[in-house]
């Protein structure tokens, strides 16, 4: 008989916090992309490339996060990881058009 490893016990309420935790990177990175964007007067796909590399650089800070303090195993910290990143992918793109449309037209529209 093998014996099966014993189960991780989670905690719901710090499951919670690091869930909100990820929800307020999400949404700080995509506000300042869309500043950055805005400002730098990107329009049409290029402002998409510069929210899609703004994704992917807060995606590597988590996991070079989890790197550091030598986590390999996300699940101990997130129920799923595909989850968080496509709840808060859709969320935090209402956040970046509003502050990319909105720095555009004040630095480009109304000179």
């Amino acid at each position: 008989m093998s014996e099966s490893s014993p189960a991780l016990s989670l905690s719901t309420a710090a499951l919670q916090n690091n869930d909100k935790v990820v929800h307020f990177v999400w949404i700080t990175i995509s506000l300042a992309a869309g500043v950055a964007c805005g400002i730098l007067g990107l329009i049409g796909l290029q402002g998409v490339f510069g929210y899609l590399i703004a994704v992917a650089c807060s995606i590597g800070v988590i996991r070079l996060k989890l790197a550091i303090s030598q986590e390999k195993d996300s699940s101990q910290y997130f129920e799923s990881a595909s989850r968080y990143v496509t709840a808060h992918l859709f969320q935090s793109m209402l956040t970046f058009i509003l502050f990319w449309t909105l720095c555009y037209n004040i630095v480009y529209v109304y000179e």
